[in-house]
């Protein structure tokens, strides 16, 4: 289900150093089945494609979804995650690094929210820190 737009779920924390972890606040009723995917890996403006080589995580939507104003978390190691390790490895770098939610329909990524820690955005996302403005 890609029912989501920009905006409609917000990170209001995050963690790069020790244990990584952030927590995600729902803006808008989500739905059941509803799934939102979050990756540490660069976004490339120029190729439209993430770069490889890091991780990406899956969050679905229980049966009855979930109301605007839940909280979903990930804490690194943890067996309490509501995200979950989808593929690759999902690791932080406190040096510069982001957070990019998305949505994934039909092959076509619908970017919902991002956040960086890195001196600014970078068209290029030309390194593991760095990444590209989606079209957030």
């Amino acid at each position: 289900l890609c029912t989501l737009s920009p905006g409609d779920v917000v990170i209001v924390g995050f963690k790069y150093a020790g244990t990584e972890e952030f927590a995600v606040l729902t803006l808008v009723d989500l739905d059941e089945g509803a799934e939102i995917l979050a990756t540490d890996n660069g976004y490339v403006q120029g190729t439209d494609s993430f770069r490889s080589g890091e991780g990406i995580l899956s969050f679905t939507v229980p049966p009855g979804g979930l109301p605007a104003g839940s909280l979903m978390y990930y804490v690194s190691g943890s067996g309490t995650s509501d995200f979950t390790p989808s593929s690759g490895s999902f690791a932080l770098s406190d040096s510069g690094d982001q957070i990019l939610l998305y949505q994934e329909c039909g092959g076509v990524v619908n970017f919902v929210y991002g956040v960086t820690n890195e001196r600014a955005w970078n068209a290029d996302g030309d390194d593991a820190d760095a990444s590209g403005e989606s079209n957030l």
